[in-house]
């Protein structure tokens, strides 16, 4: 009988690491860390808009930015003092008075967004809403702002996103950098299980 109970406990423990496990970062490389090469030609296509980028994250892809400011410049840093990057050797630098930034696609649905950031200006964290043949619905927002404070601070959120219209199949994420010159690391979006809804 002992053993059936310890045989028990062992089951529910493994299946308690089971279920944290599922619970995977849908932003890849979001620690910055071990980045596949840059691709040159985007790196191109970014300097030809103007926007200085030293490595086309597979994190953060540069959007559009106000023609008013000055080009966004986005930095991977390769860190050399203890403050550089939260964790690991890279962190993301970005200056911009006025820039998007976005995440690969996502489908709707409930998530917690978390980032550690420090800096000044203002970040938005807004969406970009798809239909069917990746037609663009339009933007929403999230209702997550952050003003960066000086040091490394952790800023999380749940966030509903891809509700804000009809017929929207994928989302993407958009940092909205205003009138900023801050450090990103470890960006994670983890789905948020909704409880099932009794009968």
């Amino acid at each position: 009988m002992k053993s059936k109970t310890i045989l028990a406990s062992i089951l529910t423990i493994c299946a308690a690491f089971s279920v944290y496990a599922q619970e995977e970062n849908l932003i890849k490389h979001g620690d910055f860390e071990n980045l596949p090469p840059a691709n040159e030609a985007k790196l191109k296509q970014f300097r030809a808009k103007g926007i200085e980028i030293n490595h086309d994250s597979a994190v953060l892809v540069p959007g559009w930015y106000s023609k008013k400011d000055k080009a966004p410049v986005i930095t991977l840093i390769n860190a050399k003092n203890a403050d550089d990057a939260k964790s690991g050797q890279h962190a993301l630098k970005v200056e911009a008075g006025s820039a998007h930034m976005y995440t690969e696609t996502v489908s709707p649905g409930t998530y917690e967004l978390s980032f550690f950031c420090k800096g000044k200006g203002r970040i938005y964290i807004n969406t970009y809403l798809y239909g069917k043949a990746n037609k663009h619905l339009g933007n929403a927002n999230t209702g997550f702002a952050v003003v960066p404070s000086a040091t490394w601070k952790k800023y999380t959120k749940t966030i509903k996103i891809g509700f804000d219209k009809e017929n929207v199949q994928k989302v993407r994420l958009a940092f909205v950098f205003v009138n900023a010159a801050v450090t990103l690391d470890d960006i994670s979006l983890i789905p948020v299980k909704q409880p099932k809804v009794g009968k």
